[in-house]
């Protein structure tokens, strides 16, 4: 009986012994650890799940579609990327903190590198935005519909078109601008009229000009108009020069006018004397 009852109490220590080294008990189906630090890979983990490895540490896999890794694959980055080698889909460099995506080497807060528009705005039931290096050096933002790009900037010149890849001005419009105020500067204007020394043609030679080109001097013809457009700043100048001009011509006139009422009292003072 004795021999039984020490039996017994070895066999409780053992069993005592076995359930307290079991750290992930069986719940179910479900496998858990309820305290301290999880290790894998080494066995002084420093946080609740510490993994240490030299190969990407986790890796997601479903049967028939692409395997994604979560892990350190470079040198200080934090990389997420699959394994159909196309490159890291997103990167952290733990050193400076930026984030690429579709690169490993951001040089920028977020650097994001892509053959295709980089960037997709969508709302169900609403056209998609798309933004991003649409064209060669050029940095566009435009809508799945086709209908061109709502706004392009050319990295080389600086130029920006709205409703235009090809900007040749550095604000090229196609289409109608609609606003409330245009200043425009220039570096000269028509106050020349009025110097001393400008030669103001004739009426007789404007009305040859006029009739041997059918415009005003000075100004474009309708042909030159429709092939290079219009400069606001320069017709305005011209159109100035144009009234300054009919200024000149009108105070010509009215000293005219006014010898003619002179030498039409001395007749009529003649005439009434007789």
């Amino acid at each position: 009986m004795k021999k039984l009852t020490i039996l017994f109490a070895l066999i409780a220590v053992s069993i005592y012994g076995l359930k307290a080294q079991i750290a992930w008990p069986l719940n179910g189906t479900s496998i858990y650890y309820n305290g301290g630090n999880v290790g894998i890979g080494t066995t002084t983990p420093s946080e609740k799940l510490h993994i240490r490895s030299t190969f990407p540490v986790i890796n997601l896999e479903k049967a028939g579609i692409l395997n994604w890794k979560i892990g350190n694959r470079l040198e200080n980055n934090f990389s997420i990327y699959s394994d159909a080698g196309a490159g890291d889909a997103l990167s952290i460099n733990c050193n400076t903190g930026n984030v690429g995506i579709g690169t490993t080497t951001s040089s920028e807060k977020l650097h994001i590198r892509s053959t295709f528009p980089v960037i997709n705005l969508e709302k169900a039931g609403i056209l998609n935005w798309k933004i991003g290096n649409r064209l060669e050096n050029n940095f566009s933002i435009y809508s799945d519909a086709g209908a061109g790009d709502a706004l392009s900037i050319n990295c080389n010149t600086g130029n920006v078109g709205i409703g235009t890849t090809n900007p040749t001005a550095k604000l090229a419009v196609n289409g109608n601008i609609k606003a409330k105020e245009v200043n425009v500067t220039l570096d000269g204007w028509a106050d020349f009229v009025f110097h001393p020394t400008y030669k103001l043609r004739t009426l007789g030679e404007v009305e040859q000009f006029i009739k041997a080109n059918s415009h005003l001097p000075e100004i474009p013809t309708a042909a030159e108009v429709k092939e290079n457009g219009v400069s606001l700043g320069e017709m305005n100048a011209k159109l100035l020069q144009k009234v300054e001009e009919l200024t000149l011509y009108m105070i010509e006139q009215q000293k005219i006018i006014e010898k003619q009422n002179l030498r039409i009292e001395k007749l009529e003072k003649t005439t009434n004397s007789k």
